[in-house]
């Protein structure tokens, strides 16, 4: 993943969002990485899922 991050980096400034469960698991896992919640800050993310 960390490669994976610093290829995606290499091309710049830009955003990446991650959209996952909400286990604590998996959310440690992200924050372990450097992502926050979108909560954390001036930031918001919206979905429209069609599944349902």
């Amino acid at each position: 993943m960390q490669r994976a991050l610093a290829e995606i980096k290499s091309y710049g400034q830009l955003q990446i969002e991650v959209l996952t469960d909400d286990e604590e698991t998996t959310v440690s896992f992200y924050k372990s990485l450097g992502f926050r919640s979108v909560n954390d800050g001036s930031m918001i993310s919206l979905i429209q899922d069609t599944r349902y």
